[in-house]
């Protein structure tokens, strides 16, 4: 398997995590679609990233406590 050697700055990691805290403001959420629109890296970190977080919610959507 090779490495995934792509980055990302903290600010935009930090208007991620707001995303999906969904607590980003207005002007947050329009940098966090530039920074998506800027090239397809960036569009494709941002699909896997929800992609990921929708898999875990609905594993844990899933989870039985029996």
């Amino acid at each position: 398997m090779e490495a995934d050697n792509r980055t990302i700055s903290v600010t935009i990691t930090k208007l991620i995590v707001g995303f999906f805290n969904e607590t980003l403001t207005v002007t947050e959420h329009n940098r966090l679609d530039e920074w998506i629109c800027e090239n397809d890296d960036n569009m494709i970190i941002f699909e896997e990233m929800v992609e990921l977080v929708q898999s875990r919610n609905d594993t844990r959507m899933g989870y039985s406590f029996n």
